[in-house]
């Protein structure tokens, strides 16, 4: 990530060896054959290497008090939002896109993944809905522009919220700044939506997200909750270290089973489930030719460390959906 090591061609061709850069031999080998140089050639071709990437280093990991999370969340979102745009496409959408068909472009399979979240919650003109982790509005952007309905975004992000004060072109949309443990329950709710943000709450809080969207909702409300899944019957889901430390800190991955356990313990009921693992990663895909193709613009928003960062863990992700061993799914729940 300093540029001190390069790799010469795909990157993704080291993805299926990631077993071998975990192993204590490579790190024996680098040491030996280091101090093997430094015998021949003396101590000057020792030199500092480039900057690292930014690390967060969490105190009390898998506790995800409010201040904790809005620090790591802050970590994750806190770019420049031209940054995310450089990745994400215009409309710096950072979820998974759903393709419609084999030749969509990235930006169709956002509206269309936005159409489809619409369709499942029944939105029309008299709807309200709950846009929970709202990101940099793409959703609430959509229903401005299609369904033309009342909305709230809610996000943690100061980041974000900065940016969607400015950006956010629609009278019937609000947006609200907070933690969903501060924010939530909301008045006038019709039904909800989560994409992408489950991912953020943690194992011990998941219950209580739930439980909080149940009080939300109206009767018979319904709520879409699309999140990262890992498959229990698959390879092991190892906990990311890597993404942990640059990217994404003290994220938590559910199994699908867990994640309807904990909804149907919170009073409410699983109307419908559909997974699309394979649309991510055509669309981590997407993102990592964006990053390629912004390649020096990107650099010059958040340093080259931070870009390298970027592209490894785009394509790690990528292997994960590829292999199976993440899933995407979209749980339709309704309150009773």
């Amino acid at each position: 990530m300093t540029g001190s090591i390069d790799i010469h061609g795909d990157i993704s061709l080291l993805m299926p060896r990631e077993h071998v850069l975990r192993s204590p031999r490579l790190a024996v080998a680098l040491v030996s054959t280091a101090t093997h140089v430094v015998k021949a050639e003396g101590l000057g071709v020792l030199r500092a290497t480039g900057a690292a990437p930014n690390e967060y280093k969490s105190a009390r990991p898998g506790t995800h008090s409010i201040e904790a999370d809005a620090s790591e969340l802050d970590f994750h979102y806190g770019m420049s939002p031209e940054f995310y745009r450089r990745v994400l496409g215009a409309s710096m959408t950072y979820s998974c896109a759903i393709f419609p068909t084999e030749d969509a472009s990235l930006e169709q399979a956002q509206d269309f993944k936005h159409s489809l979240v619409a369709a499942k919650l029944e939105l029309d003109a008299s709807s309200h809905v709950l846009d929970l982790g709202c990101g940099w509005g793409g959703f609430l952007e959509y229903v401005s522009r299609t369904v033309d309905c009342s909305s709230s975004g809610v996000t943690a992000s100061a980041t974000q919220y900065r940016h969607l004060q400015g950006s956010l072109d629609s009278e019937s949309a609000r947006i609200l700044f907070g933690d969903y443990r501060r924010v939530l329950p909301l008045e006038g709710v019709t039904c909800g939506t989560s994409i992408g943000m489950y991912e953020h709450v943690g194992r011990r809080n998941s219950l209580q997200f739930f439980e909080l969207v149940r009080q939300t909702l109206p009767p018979r409300g319904l709520f879409l909750n699309q999140s990262i899944v890992r498959r229990t019957g698959s390879e092991k889901f190892r906990r990311n270290g890597f993404t942990e430390r640059f990217i994404f800190p003290n994220g938590h991955v559910f199994s699908l089973s867990e994640q309807i356990r904990d909804i149907e313990r919170a009073g409410m009921r699983v109307l419908h489930v559909e997974t699309f693992g394979e649309h991510y990663a055509r669309t981590l895909s997407h993102w990592r030719k964006n990053l390629e193709m912004n390649w020096k613009e990107c650099v010059r928003l958040a340093g080259e460390p931070t870009v390298r960062a970027w592209r490894m863990y785009l394509e790690g992700a990528k292997y994960r959906f590829d292999t199976g061993v993440a899933d995407l799914a979209q749980v339709l729940i309704q309150r009773p």
